[in-house]
This record gives C-alpha cells, structure tokens and sequence, in this order.
C-alpha cells in the first residue's frame, strides 16, 4: 500500500504530514522550497495530495515526473476537516484527513498546454475588463461636458473622433488631450485582446477536441478553448453530471425531513467558464424562442417546452447544464455532437 504525503503549499516554506499506521506518530516536517523536491524525490512511490491553489499545477507536474501520483483537493473541502487554529501544520493534516474519505473529489491536474492557455483566457479576462473600465470612465467624464455618447462601442469611438475634430465645441484644452489619451489607451487594449482572440482561435483549429466542442450549439471558440483546458481528457469526471456540478451548474439543495427544496444553482468551480455557458445557451435559447415549432429539433422542441413552462433564464442554465453534460461526452467518447 502506497503511502501518504499531504503537502501544505506556500510561497517559501512547505509543511508536510504523513500519517503512519500502527498508532506510531506522523511524520510532520517543515521545508524549504529548495529542499522540497529532494525530499520527495527520496520518498518511495507515494500519493501526494494537496490543496487546488496557486501553484499547486506546477508542483503536481514535477511530483508526477518522479513518479508519484499527484491528487488535488478543492480547498473548500479541506476547511471542514481543520481541527484548532488555521496554520500550516493543521492544514497539512486536514488535506490528509480530507483524502482518507471515500467519497471525496479531486480537481484535475493540468498539464503544461492546457496552462498556457489558460494563461491566455486570463490575460484576455483582464483586458477585457480594463476595456470596460476605459469605456464607462469615457461615458462619465464626457456626460460632464454635455456630450451624450452612443452606449455601442463602434457608435460610441466615432463620435469621440468627432468631437475631437470639431474646434467649436467648447472642450477645453486639457479634457480634449484626456480623451485622446483615452480613445488610444482603448484602441491599444482592443487591439491586444482581437490578438489574444485570435491567437485561441488558432490553437483550436489544431486541436480535434476543441473542433468537436464548435459542434456543440451555443459552444463558440472561447469556451470550446476553456473546456478542454479544464476537462483534459474527462477521466476526473465520473459522469456528465459530475462535470456540471464541479462548473456550479446544479441546483442548490436545502433540503431537510424528507423535503426536498432546490434553490438557485450553486456557482461553485471556474466562473469564467460558466459565465462562457451561460452566454452561449442564451443567444440559442432567444433564437429559438422565435423558431417555429415544426421547423424545430428535438433540442430545440425541448427548449421551446422549457420557456413555456418554467422561463427564459431557466431554460438558459438548462441548456448550459446540458451543454456541459454533452461536452463530457464529447471528450471522453470521441465522438461529434449529432443533432437530433
């Protein structure tokens, strides 16, 4: 039987715990970083198991290279097994505590091409947002000059080119050289993220997976791009709706006394990935609201039924629902999305 060694991750300095049996005490050991891998790397073949958090990915990889079997755990079920004060040494044996349970659940381990791209989406995420940001501040510091600009980006920088070319219009010299400055800052941040687009683009028409995914109705190439990152090649994932559950895409339960009450969904996992979901089913779902019933798929019949019955939103997060049970699949399968 294989042994145990539960590592507390940390910038510098690295707790580890091993449980022993016999009722002989557990190894407890602090490191430091540059001593961590020798340790390891002298340690018979083992299970290591630590935390889903920053760096973790890298320490998995080189754990694996020695070869060790590498799990990660969500640090949301590491909290509930913490005995005392929160520190390094309970949290090592609370990872070990936490991996001794049958029915626990691990977070994929991801390799060096899906953290490349991954850095990708977090890149374009950030500049995205710092898009957003330079349009609202445009909107507030021109409504205090009387300009009154489109709320559509297109519309919205054409009328800042005119404003900035008409002498007549009372701005004064330094707002004039601000909003300049703006309008650059944005084109600058809108040329890097049609870049960074572009280049996910790319790396999804060479892989097969990702082309599989674009079959998927309301899968678009940024989040075909994300779920392959983050389902790898499935087999961390028992079924579809294990999937679905770990992107926070089922509902949330409170139920007690043999009464069943379901609440919103959870929104637990990556929100990026699910905000993706969530947007590609709602441009499907308000297209097919305005299909005709016999022109209509199965899939397509199914959403219709489900606007009727329970809304719009609903339906939605049905479909994103589905659409990450179908992803799965799609991954661990091999085969194409058929429509029906």
């Amino acid at each position: 039987m294989k042994q145990v060694i539960a590592i507390d991750l940390a910038k510098r300095v690295f707790q580890i715990h091993i449980p022993t049996s016999d009722n002989r005490p557990a190894l407890n050991k602090v490191l430091t970083r540059n001593k961590l891998l020798a340790f390891i790397a002298n340690q018979p073949e083992s299970i290591i198991v630590m935390e889903a958090c920053g760096t973790a990915n890298y320490w998995c990889n080189q754990f694996a290279q020695l070869g060790h079997e590498v799990r990660q755990i969500s640090p949301q079920y590491v909290a509930r097994f913490r005995i005392g004060n929160k520190n390094d040494r309970n949290d090592a044996i609370a990872i070990s505590e936490a991996f001794s349970r049958p029915d626990m659940r691990f977070v994929p381990i991801k390799k060096i091409e899906q953290q490349d791209r991954q850095c990708l989406h977090r890149v374009r995420q950030r500049l995205v947002k710092n898009r957003t940001a330079i349009i609202n501040q445009i909107h507030g510091l021109a409504a205090e000059y009387g300009m009154a600009l489109s709320e559509g980006k297109h519309k919205m920088l054409s009328e800042i080119l005119d404003e900035l070319e008409d002498g007549s219009n009372g701005l004064s010299p330094i707002f004039r050289e601000l909003l300049q400055e703006l309008y650059l800052e944005f084109k600058d941040i809108d040329l890097k993220v049609k870049k960074l687009s572009s280049q996910i683009t790319q790396l999804n028409s060479i892989s097969e997976t990702a082309q599989k995914l674009l079959t998927i109705p309301g899968v678009g190439p940024l989040s075909a791009s994300v779920l392959g990152i983050e389902l790898g090649d499935g087999t961390c994932f028992k079924n579809g709706r294990h999937f679905s559950s770990y992107l926070g895409l089922v509902p949330n339960e409170r139920s007690s006394g043999g009464k069943v009450r379901l609440l919103g969904i959870t929104k637990r996992g990556d929100s990026y990935l699910r905000g993706l979901l969530i947007h590609g089913a709602r441009a499907v779902v308000y297209r097919v609201s305005k299909l005709p019933l016999e022109q209509c798929d199965r899939l397509q019949s199914w959403l219709k039924k489900l606007i009727t019955q329970n809304g719009v939103n609903k339906a939605i997060v049905a479909l994103a629902n589905k659409n990450a049970r179908m992803a799965w699949a799609i991954v661990k399968t091999g085969e194409a999305y058929k429509a029906v």
